[in-house]
């Protein structure tokens, strides 16, 4: 047994830190959100860099926030600007556009 994370589960992890940051700014998600909105936010692309390494049985904190704002997080789709809105006023340091 490795005794570490394995990578993957990371995305899982940030996946999840992400639902919060929807919560937090007063998003109906993930109920509610497509109802709302008649779409869904959708993962286009993701990164990892890997610094270190997370161990079985310890307590992470994940943190997001978002670094820049456009008009659509996926080609597609566009965020309504009600949502632009609330991430502009939670964010302490404004994206960029």
């Amino acid at each position: 047994m490795q005794k570490i994370v394995f990578n993957g589960h990371y995305l899982t992890y940030i996946d999840t830190a992400i639902a919060e940051y929807w919560r937090e700014i007063g998003l109906p998600y993930p109920h509610g959100y497509v109802e709302r909105y008649a779409n869904d936010v959708y993962l286009r692309k993701a990164s990892v860099e890997y610094l270190g390494s997370a161990r079985y049985d310890d307590v992470l904190e994940i943190c997001c926030r978002v670094a820049r704002l456009g008009r659509s997080s996926m080609k597609a789709a566009p965020l309504p600007e009600e949502l632009r809105g609330r991430v502009r006023r939670y964010e302490r340091v404004a994206p960029q556009s």
